[in-house]
């Protein structure tokens, strides 16, 4: 049985193919009407948060893999802790200390040759170490403001000309397998425009980028993303890595909707990656307002592109 952690609008395509697949499953969730709740999912368990983030409590199905596409610490905790008792693979402490904090992020790329945005200016931008992600608790203040904290990270502020972020497979021997990239430009640091997929000297870095990451971080068994930030004075840096799927993955936005498959296949039915990926279309997103460092309602659309293939010959 697959346990699902989780009712978010994320899940919802995966929910409809294992149902089509007839899989056997369970989705589990604390209460109803989170933000971000599925509209589609309608056999949920609401089990309280006490139950949740229970490990014991799950001890009685017969699990076979655990889903989890929330990349918090406490959520990764328990995942980790199913999948031990299960005998499943789990995240091992430096890779979970890496998916958790981004202090440990920006102490891995630095000591692989990764560039990450310095901390050496009176005007900072002030994260929290481990937590929410999407734009959410970042403040920009003047350093001579900033009161440490033990879950607090800080780097200087710039200012963001675009993003770029590499979605990737990692399969149960720990292979990676690059399936998408695609960017957001910025205005005022905000976002205002998403394309995917995008395929230039930059994305091929990525990949160089990758290579290296595989070779520090043992990544088993997760749909990834990863994201680096181009300022206006043309550095480009590590943003941010996900151990998740990025938004927009419930709607096929980097796989079905761009491209002849779909990430489950290999995902949850372990089937063989291809070679090449074929893309025929692309997908725009153009945000509706303004929100600093943050994403807001967007109109979507997808158009037909001359075809462009991402080859896939690095098993990373």
């Amino acid at each position: 049985m697959i346990i699902l952690l989780g009712a978010r609008k994320k899940y919802d395509s995966l929910y409809l193919y294992l149902k089509e697949h007839k899989i056997d499953f369970k989705v589990f969730e604390a209460e109803p009407n989170n933000v971000n709740a599925s509209s589609i999912i309608t056999d949920i368990e609401f089990i309280g948060y006490k139950n949740f983030f229970d490990p014991s409590f799950y001890y009685n199905n017969n699990v076979s893999k655990v889903v989890n596409f929330r990349d918090q610490k406490k959520w990764l905790e328990l995942e980790n802790e199913i999948s031990k008792h299960f005998d499943l693979p789990y995240i091992k402490q430096d890779t979970l200390n890496f998916y958790s904090y981004k202090s440990a992020q920006d102490i891995v790329c630095k000591k692989i040759g990764i560039p990450t945005i310095p901390n050496n200016n009176e005007k900072i931008i002030v994260k929290l170490d481990a937590g929410y992600s999407g734009g959410t608790d970042f403040k920009v203040i003047d350093r001579r403001e900033y009161q440490s904290d033990e879950n607090k990270f800080i780097q200087n502020f710039i200012d963001i000309d675009y993003t770029l972020a590499i979605h990737f497979y990692a399969d149960m021997q720990g292979n990676t397998y690059p399936y998408c990239f695609h960017k957001i430009t910025y205005e005022d640091n905000c976002p205002v425009q998403s394309i995917t997929p995008v395929q230039d000297n930059e994305t091929i870095l990525l990949l160089e980028y990758l290579k290296k990451l595989k070779q520090e971080i043992h990544m088993q068994d997760r749909l990834c993303f990863w994201q680096f930030v181009k300022d206006k004075q043309g550095n480009l840096y590590n943003m941010d890595f996900n151990c998740r799927p990025a938004g927009g993955f419930e709607n096929g936005s980097w796989d079905r909707d761009i491209a002849n498959h779909n990430m489950f296949d290999y995902y949850i039915l372990g089937k063989t990656f291809p070679s090449q990926i074929k893309f025929t279309n692309s997908v725009e997103l153009i945000y509706n307002s303004k929100r600093e460092f943050g994403y807001t309602e967007y109109q979507r659309t997808k158009n037909p592109i001359e075809e462009i293939t991402l080859s896939q010959e690095i098993k990373l």
